[in-house]
């Protein structure tokens, strides 16, 4: 008999920023040049944290008094977005914006001739630190924007993942783990083989421009799934979790099936780490050059990333996939 929500496989070949004081800021000119190139400095008056919605004034002092159009801009994940702009023809001036998020980082450019200042960054609320297990449910932050720091034990050998809900990108978002030896290297596959026993702790910082919100400590299993087997059991419980291991072929098709529910997986992550975003369905295609896709869907259906070679974790859903 098959029990409920444990998925079943069959293949076949087919650290944290450092705080910073609120009040005033300055930055010396960024651009590169000799010394008849334009300059630009910034000093910015800061509100105290957190400074989401809260008005943030900017003070400029070029060289020249050639007329420019001058922009304030923002940071948001990696790039640089125009929060205001004007046209300018005096040596000193102000830009003002409202700051839509926690995580602000602002600089000034001038165009025509170029010129920017270094990056300023906004006073950051307090990090919020926790000490957890992995049984604990996922914790959650205080305020929009707020870094978080993990503390555990841990033992020699687990395979430790960090999932983390996040407003944006997480490719711009730094995760650091450490124990008293120093830092713990992540593996290719997203998670981290803890050294030694002891206490550990994980630092979060969020992208410049978005918000974390949870974030949740699990233990890793991995349970070989070999090619032309029987089912293999993977069962799911409170901070600990049978991760299936599927090794792709660098030529052929990879069909992965379950029992448990029409989404039976939590999450599938590829040999580079990436979460694939399409491979919830039952039974999941992995074929190098194509994404991954369901048997019921058409070959490369959704955006997804290509296949790669290599082992491809697949955690089972207690309930419901996110």
């Amino acid at each position: 008999m098959i029990r409920p929500l444990v998925p079943l496989l069959l293949l076949a070949p087919a650290a944290l920023a450092p705080p910073v004081v609120s009040g005033t800021a300055s930055a010396a000119d960024g651009s590169r040049g000799g010394p008849d190139s334009v300059q630009v400095r910034i000093e910015v008056a800061w509100p105290a944290a957190p400074v989401r919605s809260k008005r943030v004034t900017v003070h400029v002092t070029r060289t020249g008094t050639t007329p420019v159009r001058a922009e304030l801009q923002v940071r948001r994940g990696t790039s640089w977005w125009v929060a205001a702009a004007t046209r300018v023809t005096t040596r000193s001036f102000t830009l003002t914006d409202r700051a839509a998020w926690n995580r602000y980082r602002l600089r000034v450019v001038l165009k025509d001739p170029r010129a920017v200042s270094r990056v300023a960054s906004a006073p950051q609320p307090a990090a919020l630190v926790r000490d957890t297990s992995y049984r604990d449910r996922a914790v959650q932050t205080r305020v929009p924007g707020q870094q978080l720091r993990l503390r555990f034990e841990g033992r020699r050998g687990h395979r430790v993942h960090l999932a983390t809900l996040l407003r944006g990108s997480a490719a711009c978002s730094t995760t650091t783990l450490r124990h008293e030896g120093g830092r713990v290297r992540r593996q290719d596959n997203g998670l981290w083989r803890l050294p030694r026993t002891g206490r550990y702790r994980l630092d979060v910082v969020p992208c410049w421009g978005f918000d974390l919100r949870s974030a949740d400590l699990t233990r890793y299993d991995l349970v070989p799934v070999p090619l032309d087997t029987g089912r293999v059991h993977l069962d799911r419980r409170r901070g600990r979790v049978d991760v299936g291991v599927v090794d792709v072929p660098a030529s052929g098709r990879v069909m992965v099936r379950s029992w448990a529910s029409q989404y039976p997986w939590k999450r599938v992550i590829a040999p580079d780490a990436e979460q694939l975003r399409w491979s919830y369905d039952s039974p999941t295609l992995l074929e190098p050059g194509l994404p991954a896709h369901s048997a019921s869907w058409a070959e490369g259906f959704g955006a997804g990333p290509t296949t790669i070679p290599g082992d491809y974790l697949s955690s089972p859903a207690a309930t419901t996939p996110w």
